[in-house]
């Protein structure tokens, strides 16, 4: 992937300033609900590039990805 293109698609994420919008806004919403807490969940897949090179990004993108919030939200949530 061109340098570029991995700043279009990425950049956003490698951005300190939206870091810290989001931990702010993060912070915000949890501060107004009692019992309410912030965690922050890294997660590593293993051999992504081989699923990219396997099943091209865009599907990957659309299938495999989403499945990481539900999964855990689902294992975070009480």
């Amino acid at each position: 992937m061109l340098k570029r293109e991995l700043e279009q698609k990425f950049g956003i994420l490698f951005s300190a300033a939206q870091e810290q919008r989001d931990l702010d806004l993060w912070a915000t919403e949890a501060a107004g609900v009692p019992g309410y807490a912030i965690g922050l969940v890294f997660l590593d897949i293993d051999d992504f590039k081989r699923l990219n090179s396997a099943f091209t990004e865009s599907i990957v993108d659309r299938t495999v990805l989403p499945a990481f919030p539900r999964l855990v939200r689902t294992l975070s949530l009480p």
